[in-house]
């Protein structure tokens, strides 16, 4: 699978009016004497790869908790698709259209890639003792649409897992674990996808694997707009659109790879000053 150069990426962007799907301004978390994030601003547009980069404890997780709900902002405010969702719950960050992955795997390995995909949007399907004992056809309707769901998204981003889409995960390797919680997050028909290291545990060769299958997925979701929080340097370089650096809690870069990566700042940061 090929890379999409960057001319090409521009034009797929072009096409309309971007529009900023998440406003993020002046957040601030704290953790006791901790500022975690310092005042942070942040946009996304719709359709854009956006690199969260910055040195380990920067605060870049810490955005994606405060972003999904699961810590509060101190102070600040956050906006998505022009509705404000500063410390809403997480059931409710969901429900308007952000998903994410996590940097340690959260398949359960006993259950099968379907049943793993198909959690990934639970709070939306029928699961109370009445309907499933009483109501048997519709519960076959739901259970088949799901399981074509699954297929079309398998199909879309890890079409050698279709074959396998009732085996037990545990018996896949890294890389087929990482797809497969990209699938889950991607069920929901998410707006907004946020990836938080997904070549963690992975070869290079791995890594190289999928950073093309999401390339390949910006040309299938054109309005998907992807957070993604890495240290491998080269999958940034290869698929960002824009980055943000942190460092501290606070942004000290913002620009394309090329431009974080010649700042003074930035290499600061990464490589410390010199005496």
């Amino acid at each position: 699978m090929d890379i999409l150069t960057r001319s090409q990426s521009a034009k797929i962007r072009s096409s309309g009016t971007p529009q900023i799907v998440l406003k993020a301004r002046n957040v601030v978390r704290r953790f006791g004497g901790v500022v975690a994030l310092n005042n942070l601003d942040l946009d996304v547009v719709e359709g854009q790869i956006l690199g969260l980069i910055g040195p380990n404890g920067s605060g870049k997780t810490t955005f994606f908790n405060v972003l999904t709900g699961i810590y509060a902002a101190d102070e600040g405010a956050i906006s998505f698709l022009e509705k404000e969702i500063t410390n809403l719950p997480a059931p409710q960050v969901f429900r308007s259209g952000i998903a994410r992955t996590f940097q340690r795997a959260r398949v359960c390995l006993s259950l099968s890639v379907f049943d793993n995909i198909v959690l990934g949007d639970h709070p939306r399907l029928q699961q109370g003792l009445v309907f499933n004992l009483f109501r048997r056809s519709s519960f076959r309707r739901e259970y088949e649409e799901c399981v074509e769901r699954v297929r079309e998204l398998l199909e879309m981003f890890a079409p050698h897992l279709v074959a396998k889409m009732f085996e037990p995960v545990e018996t896949f390797p890294m890389i087929d674990r990482r797809r497969i919680e990209v699938c889950r997050a991607l069920f929901s028909s998410p707006r907004l996808l946020l990836l938080d290291e997904p070549s963690a545990g992975m070869t290079h060769e791995e890594t190289r694997l999928l950073v093309d299958e999401i390339v390949a997925l910006r040309t299938k979701r054109h309005k998907l707009s992807i957070i993604i929080v890495e240290h491998e340097m080269d999958l940034i370089s290869r698929i960002t659109d824009r980055c943000v650096v942190l460092n501290f809690g606070s942004k000290i870069c913002e620009g394309t790879y090329d431009e974080i990566a010649s700042d003074r700042n930035v290499q600061e940061a990464y490589l410390g000053v010199e005496a």
